[in-house]
């Protein structure tokens, strides 16, 4: 039997000494496993490797730490170009709410640069 790909959404909290409020950042993680159990395994493994300290150029104290999965999903497709690797599902929208959800190139996170302030 071949391997699956699962995704993993690993939930990783980044907390700065000379800060009350945390930041939160949901990581989306390929896992290849033969099945549901061993992908479980791996994604809390690949979370647990998130934890750390560190102190940023500010010189204060970062912690991060992997607070748990989101979810965890099999990929039932093949890894290729243009393949669906997840989808949301939006009952009762209407169409101007759907238009809002669209958005233009420059509004894209890949096109937009790394805000290195959220890293506190």
């Amino acid at each position: 039997m071949d391997k699956k790909w699962y995704l993993a959404e690993l939930l990783e909290e980044y907390h700065a000494a000379n800060d009350e409020t945390e930041l939160l950042h949901i990581n989306w993680v390929l896992v290849n496993a033969d099945d549901a159990e061993e992908a479980y395994t791996k994604a809390l493994k690949f979370g647990e490797e998130l934890n750390q300290e560190y102190y940023n150029t500010e010189g204060i104290l970062i912690t991060v730490t992997f607070r748990g999965l989101r979810d965890l999903n099999v990929i039932h497709e093949d890894l290729a170009d243009g393949s669906e690797i997840a989808y949301s599902r939006y009952e009762d929208i209407n169409s101007a709410a759907i238009e809002q959800m669209a958005k233009p190139k420059e509004q894209l996170s890949v096109f937009l640069p790394p805000d290195w302030k959220d890293v506190k």
